[in-house]
């Protein structure tokens, strides 16, 4: 059992570079070359939404990278705008600009598409939904192990 879930967790982090590597294949095909994976990936999760930077850094995971830097990036690039918030002057809040807006149209287009290539190859939307209950669980098992030791 112990080489299962130390099995699981390695694919876990392999699964997310190859995503990552995906991400970047998806950026060369639309021609996107003033973004890099990690970027995208950030943009896609910040979505039509407005949230604050805090709330990216806090609820996502982006391996190796510095989310406010980032964000700094794609603020010069023209992808995210800021704005602070008018009640708290220390909370900054994040959308997407119409160019932003327009790629993340186009990742999720291809994401689509990735999704019925999985489907091809018998993982249905349910059993995805199904997977990431899984580690939701787990990754809660293993907060509350960290907890406890504490």
């Amino acid at each position: 059992m112990s080489k299962s879930y130390i099995d699981l967790v390695l694919n876990a982090e392999r699964l997310y570079r190859v995503f990552l590597d995906v991400m970047r294949v998806e950026l060369k095909r639309l021609k996107i070359d003033d973004l890099n994976n990690t970027q995208a990936l950030i943009l896609y999760n910040i979505g039509k939404d407005k949230v604050t930077v805090g709330d990216i850094i806090s609820r996502k995971y982006y391996l190796g990278s510095n989310v406010s830097y980032n964000l700094k990036k794609m603020i010069e690039m023209d992808y995210v705008k800021q704005d602070r918030s008018s009640f708290d002057k220390r909370t900054v809040f994040v959308t997407l600009t119409k160019k932003g807006i327009s790629l993340f149209d186009a990742i999720e287009k291809a994401l689509d598409s990735h999704t019925k290539t999985l489907t091809k190859e018998q993982i249905s939307p349910s059993k995805l939904d199904s997977m990431e209950t899984d580690i939701r669980v787990m990754e809660k098992c293993l907060v509350r192990i960290i907890d406890d030791a504490i």
